[in-house]
């Protein structure tokens, strides 16, 4: 199978900050799939006088000398850089703009012999899904599109066609964000299905979990917060046998943060909740990560008198959070918004019950699930409430702690790479003669 990938934010030398989902889904891909893969990666630059006038000066410059960028390989996969004229903050203009991506690379599609592809996996709507759609009606190669959260194109006449068109053509649509899967929706666009990406292997191995207790599953969905209902079971089985029964009462509730430091994550909330409780010292909180927010968070904690209670540990290796993470017992996060959440999944491969906020593209994955506490992120009560309720009811969160694990597989990678690998073939073999 000879798969072309169209993936405008496949990250270069140039420019290695740009998301590198693509790279690692092709990475694991291979490892898995005999196939030959190839990526197109789209590259916007502004003209030269409107350049020169940009607010954003230094960013074009370096945007139109990655348009320049030669072919070259990549783990023995070849990415061809196709430069196109854009002005990206524009909805509109974007989407002409884009429209234009194929004729301005015309060369290099007869050089690489693109007619030849058995399929076109894009992965953005402009220009990747454009650039695909434009493949299929020259060619007839059939194409996948995954979706980014890329609710603005929605917004206005132009882009909404121009969305429907490529769309409608393609042989499957998936999209990463629950958000633009709701966006969609409510154009009356449905065929359109969910799928995350995936977390580390290394967060499934048995060392992560294993010292969890077993229990029986509860009823379905999650709770706003538990309130009122007496414990009867600890909150961690440790290595040490815990067989008294007032050691397990007075155990601390050891919380877990691991984000980068920004407003958006919302932790001055939780420290306030903390704060506010008279429970305070039945509460053990630590916080992993750096960020703007650092130094600010760290003088509410001292101002609250709070240094006994909140841990600030700074920045930690991903793969070092299996280990860390099996010492704690809820990860809480009230986002104010977030596309997906994938740490939520991490602390639940984990068996950490995750207490979040509906806002959260994780939310609308495991709302199903008894695996979750909601919290309103404007209201520190309610974070205070739900952190008082798990206090006075650690039966429930010992029950969700034993069901996380098997919920944190909606986003492996293994599912992620199956799913793609699927629909592959299913594209592929409705297409042979």
């Amino acid at each position: 199978m000879r798969v072309l990938q169209i993936a405008s934010i496949f990250p270069v030398e140039d420019a290695p900050r740009e998301n590198p989902y693509v790279r690692q889904f092709i990475s694991r891909y291979l490892k898995q799939h005999d196939a030959e893969i190839e990526v197109v990666k789209p590259v916007a630059y502004l003209p030269n006088t409107l350049t020169a006038v940009s607010l954003k000066k230094e960013y074009w410059q370096q945007k139109r000398r990655l348009s320049r960028t030669k072919d070259y390989t990549f783990n023995q996969v070849k990415i061809t850089v196709w430069p196109y004229m854009s002005v990206g903050s524009v909805s509109e203009l974007h989407v002409f703009f884009s429209s234009f991506t194929l004729w301005r690379n015309r060369k290099k599609i007869k050089q690489e012999d693109v007619s030849s592809y058995d399929l076109i996996h894009a992965h953005f709507l402009f220009p990747d899904g454009m650039i695909a759609y434009q493949l299929n009606k020259k060619y007839g190669i059939p194409y996948v599109l995954t979706l980014q959260q890329e609710l603005r194109f929605l917004e206005n006449k132009l882009s909404l066609k121009w969305v429907k068109k490529i769309i409608n053509k393609a042989s499957a649509v998936t999209t990463l964000s629950p958000q633009m899967e709701e966006g969609l929706k409510e154009k009356g666009i449905e065929d359109v299905q969910l799928v995350p990406l995936g977390i580390e292997a290394y967060f499934f191995k048995d060392g992560c979990h294993s010292e969890r207790s077993e229990e029986s599953p509860l009823k379905s969905g999650g709770d706003s917060c538990p309130t009122g209902r007496r414990a009867s079971l600890s909150l961690r089985m440790t290595t040490r046998e815990r067989t008294d029964a007032q050691d397990d009462k007075e155990r601390k509730l050891k919380l877990l943060s691991v984000c980068n430091l920004l407003p958006i994550k919302n932790l001055e909330t939780v420290i306030g909740a903390i704060s506010s409780m008279p429970e305070k010292e039945q509460i053990d909180y630590t916080i992993y990560g750096t960020g703007p927010l650092e130094q600010q968070l760290k003088e509410l904690a001292s101002e609250l008198q709070l240094d006994w209670v909140v841990h600030f540990k700074g920045a930690i290796e991903n793969k070092e959070l299996p280990a860390v993470m099996q010492e704690y017992d809820a990860f809480i996060q009230p986002s104010f918004k977030e596309t997906l959440g994938l740490s939520y999944f991490e602390a639940l491969a984990c068996g950490l019950p995750v207490i979040l906020t509906e806002n959260t593209g994780a939310y609308e994955m495991i709302k199903d699930k008894d695996v979750y506490y909601v919290v309103d992120p404007h209201d520190a009560e309610s974070v205070a409430s739900c952190l008082k309720g798990i206090l006075e009811d650690k039966e429930t969160l010992a029950r969700k702690a034993a069901l996380s694990p098997d919920v944190a597989k909606i986003a492996s990678w293994e599912g992620f790479v199956k799913f793609f690998h699927g629909k592959y073939e299913e594209v592929v073999k409705n297409i042979s003669p």
